[in-house]
């Protein structure tokens, strides 16, 4: 469950205009928000010095920031002295815009227009407690220039990890899914995915696509060639890297900021923008169909060409 440092005593309480939400405030400034005709917890509200955070029972969670938790940890029933941070569980339960698709889907329900509305909006989570919750090791063992003043090359270190200190049995695990990034730009990923990879939320098919090979040693080595805007001549880059667990549970994320662009890059080729013109005419309700959306669609793409 998430939570903050504490939960306060409940200090108000509010409903919503139509009564269905019932909203309670405690003395620590965390906002519970739920359903008036079971009482039914639906989501929390927990503001922290410099964010914020939204979170489900199930674990889902949204947040203004996903590199900044200060005051917010996950706390395991078989392991409550170990405070774990949000972000490392991004990959499977961070949800963007979550109350307002849980506020919107409860809404649906209640009317009878969407008996499965929450069902189709969020797709199932497994329980936290289950997860491997060992983070593998990622760091950045060096960035080089490459063979031409365009490309650096980022050499990553990867390797898992054993806690037999784990209470639910899950003491070790490998390393998955590797993601170079520059200035918070996707660059690479370890292994390669391949075109007919399995996607979405197969776990097996996911991890059988994403391990990264162990050698004798333990430990694993890939270097990532990178490209490099001409834009940023003489300017410090920064590379981050980070991995998964085979729950996907994230690793901690490491960071390299030692590299400057060379002088002598190249002035960057004449930008290139794309664009994609969409026109809707038919709706569900018939009474909102259009007869010009999509001929000004066209209209507008051939006026770009």
């Amino acid at each position: 469950m998430l939570l903050p440092n504490h939960l306060g005593r409940i200090v108000s309480a509010s409903f919503s205009p139509d009564d269905s939400w019932v909203l309670t405030g405690s003395e620590d400034g965390a906002v519970i928000v739920s359903k008036a005709s079971s009482g039914r917890e639906v989501a929390r509200l927990v503001p922290t010095k410099t964010n914020w955070i939204a979170v489900t029972p199930a674990g889902q969670f949204d947040t203004g920031s996903l590199e900044h938790f200060d005051g917010v940890h996950w706390l395991m029933p078989d392991d409550p002295l170990r405070p774990l941070s949000p972000e490392i569980f991004m990959r499977d339960y961070f949800e963007p815009n979550l109350l307002g698709r849980l506020l919107a889907c409860h809404e649906a329900e209640a009317s009878g227009k969407n008996a499965e509305a929450c069902a189709e909006a969020f797709k199932p989570v497994r329980s936290l407690v289950s997860l491997n919750r060992i983070q593998p090791d990622v760091r950045i063992v060096s960035v080089k220039a490459g063979p031409t003043p365009y490309l650096a090359m980022v050499e990553v270190e990867a390797s898992g990890k054993e806690d037999t200190a784990q209470k639910n049995g899950k003491t070790s695990t490998g390393v998955f899914d590797v993601r170079l990034f520059r200035d918070g730009q996707l660059v690479g990923q370890w292994p390669e995915p391949k075109e007919d990879a399995a996607a979405g939320d197969d776990l097996d098919a996911w991890r059988r696509a994403s391990r990264v090979v162990m050698p004798a040693g333990g430990k694993a080595r890939y270097t990532f060639p990178v490209r490099l805007a001409g834009g940023a001549r003489g300017k410090k880059v920064t590379f981050t890297a980070y991995g998964f667990n085979e729950d996907r549970v994230k690793s901690t994320t490491a960071t390299d900021d030692s590299y400057t662009v060379p002088q002598d890059i190249a002035v960057p080729a004449r930008p290139r923008a794309y664009v994609v013109t969409v026109g809707v005419n038919e709706y569900e309700n018939k009474g909102l169909r259009l007869n010009f959306a999509v001929a000004d669609a066209e209209a507008i793409e051939t006026a770009l060409e």
